[in-house]
């Protein structure tokens, strides 16, 4: 008979006081992934109950804004993101300073959330948010970084953009970027450290609102951004441990690396995973090669093992990491074995032309053989059999005869090889080889290099080799060289012989020519028959005093192939004056 009653709730409890909750998590500080387990709160006015324009009240608009984006529907997030940006602009200075403390905690929930369009949002209302406050938030950047860093590589290509260049706005010069790292140097390890070995899908995430696949995609989300954003702070810091924080700055990064999870992550099911770990590992070995040197045990045999990737998004950084850490860790071959788990996996890339990679992978192969054991294989000259062989088999993938480029790439590792291997001696079984293969070369595979723009062979290859006073190395491959050769390089290549005076190289281009005949190539004909060459040949004869020596013995070996060719263009030129 009494007036409407309340309605009764489950078991007779009491709603509880949203702003006595909020005000209790307002003064918490909570640092660590455990900050984003719970942000179901509004902010309310420090004391309790007071009015919305009392002195220290976040205004009543803003608290509506900040709780809308701790719900759990991501439209309602985007436009609640979009709205606090706006209001960052709009309101006074005051009233978004009194909003400040409770943004962390959002911002480290948002820049993780499984909607791109929520974390694209965060980062731009961080900016805003940053560029309006200025130094009223450098008590919060320990809490803001980590995250901040670590989203600069985002799988979402807006995202990851929108991060960057909210770091750069707000750092506008790089000594400001270093100076914002190291302030947060502790925090930005403890959050990758935690990120890379304490968590895992369920701690990470809540099972009960997301899907296995939303569990899954935003773990390997936070493994590439704690490797990635590690990567990032290696390369804002300065080269020199010294600089950075102290003498014991190494130290954290020390036990992250030599940590028993850290190389199983060389291995891990997601190649983007994989992909970022071998970044970080070439990243260490530039910006800390004793630190490289030093866990070298652990992180040559996981680079070193891996050469036979299957994934081309991976490859490349997969060879970029294996290459920085043989020439970084000095005993690097002794901690693998390199006939049975490393030359396998070589000939095997080598063979399948890179595996699509061949235009960032096959420039790296110089430096490899460089480093190779020599007793690798077991004999020297079976290893740049097999080197040069696999790499010659490249040209017939599949792949790469569907691409022009990856074609011009092998064609010039291949002679760079040969003429590194000719250089250092290599015996006459190998030569044998190197010619073989390079007069190999089939018409399709010149006709592709021609076509392709590039680094000029003769310019780039041969023409330092004489200005060395190498002449006998390009002889060796001169056939090869020559098919290579535009019309010009041709040109240039003969001009350049005869003024230097190589006559190794002038009596080989000779026999090219009579075996060829004048009409298939015009322009050797010309020079052939050319007063340069003539006089070349003359100041050969007149220059040398060893009758036994090379030079004489080409001198005379070229001059009736000279007089040959003089005798069908008629008595011109030096030496039939003469």
């Amino acid at each position: 008979m009494g007036g409407k009653k309340q309605p009764r709730t489950k078991n007779n409890t009491q709603p509880s006081s949203s702003d006595r909750h909020a005000q209790r998590l307002g003064t918490d500080q909570l640092i660590g992934f455990s900050a984003l387990s719970d942000l179901g709160y509004v902010p309310a006015p420090v004391g309790g109950a007071q009015d919305e324009g009392s002195s220290g009240a976040v205004s009543g608009q803003m608290r509506a804004v900040l709780k809308k984006m701790a719900k759990k529907d991501a439209t309602t997030k985007s436009k609640a993101t979009q709205e606090f940006t706006e209001l960052c602009d709009s309101h006074s200075l005051d009233d978004v300073k009194l909003a400040l403390p409770f943004w962390p905690r959002l911002y480290r929930k948002l820049a993780t959330d499984v909607d791109n369009r929520v974390r694209e949002m965060s980062h731009v209302a961080l900016q805003r948010l940053l560029l309006r406050v200025r130094k009223a938030a450098t008590p919060h950047m320990a809490e803001l970084v980590p995250v901040w860093l670590c989203s600069q590589n985002d799988p979402y290509p807006p995202a990851a953009t929108a991060a960057r260049r909210a770091f750069q706005n707000v750092f506008s010069v790089p000594e400001k970027q270093s100076g914002a790292v190291k302030f947060c140097y502790s925090s930005v390890l403890a959050y990758v450290k935690e990120g890379l070995y304490d968590q895992t899908p369920q701690t990470y995430s809540d099972p009960s609102v997301m899907s296995v696949d939303e569990l899954e995609a935003r773990f390997v989300r936070l493994l590439t951004g704690c490797l990635s954003g590690l990567r990032e702070l290696l390369e804002l810091l300065p080269e020199d441990p010294e600089d950075a924080r102290g003498a014991s700055s190494d130290q954290p990064l020390a036990d992250i690396v030599t940590h028993n999870k850290f190389v199983k992550l060389a291995k891990h099911s997601h190649p983007q995973v994989r992909r970022w770990w071998f970044c970080l590992v070439s990243r260490f070995c530039a910006r800390r090669p004793g630190l490289v040197a030093a866990a070298g045990a652990r992180l040559a045999p996981a680079a070193l093992h891996a050469l036979n990737e299957r994934d081309p998004a991976v490859l490349t950084d997969t060879w970029d990491a294996a290459i920085c850490l043989v020439t970084t860790v000095p005993d690097c071959w002794s901690l693998v074995n390199v006939r049975k788990a490393v030359l396998p996996q070589l000939w095997t890339v080598l063979r399948e032309g890179g595996r699509g990679c061949a235009v960032t992978l096959h420039p790296l192969m110089i430096v490899l053989l460089s480093r190779l054991p020599q007793d690798a294989a077991g004999d020297p000259d079976e290893l740049h059999r097999l080197f040069l062989s696999s790499m010659y088999q490249g040209l017939s993938a599949d792949r790469v005869t569907q691409s022009a480029r990856e074609v011009s790439v092998i064609v010039r590792s291949l002679l760079e090889c040969a003429l590194y291997l000719l250089r250092q001696g290599c015996s006459e079984p190998v030569v044998a080889v190197i010619v073989d293969q390079l007069c190999a070369v089939t018409s399709d595979v010149i006709a592709v290099w021609r076509r392709t723009p590039g680094p000029a062979l003769y310019r780039d290859l041969v023409r330092p080799e004489l200005e060395a006073g190498r002449s006998e190395l390009p002889v060796q491959l001169l056939a090869t060289v020559y098919r290579l050769c535009s019309r010009q390089e041709r040109s240039q290549l003969a001009l350049d012989v005869t003024r230097e005076g190589h006559m190794s190289m002038v009596l080989e281009l000779l026999r090219l020519m009579e075996r060829s005949g004048p009409a298939a190539d015009p322009e050797l004909a010309s020079w052939a028959v050319s007063d340069q060459l003539h006089a070349a040949v003359l100041a050969a004869v007149t220059a040398t005093s060893d009758s036994g020596g090379d030079q004489w013995q080409h001198t005379l070996q070229a001059i009736p192939l000279l007089l040959k060719d003089h005798g069908k263009s008629g008595p011109t030129g030096a030496l039939g004056r003469s």
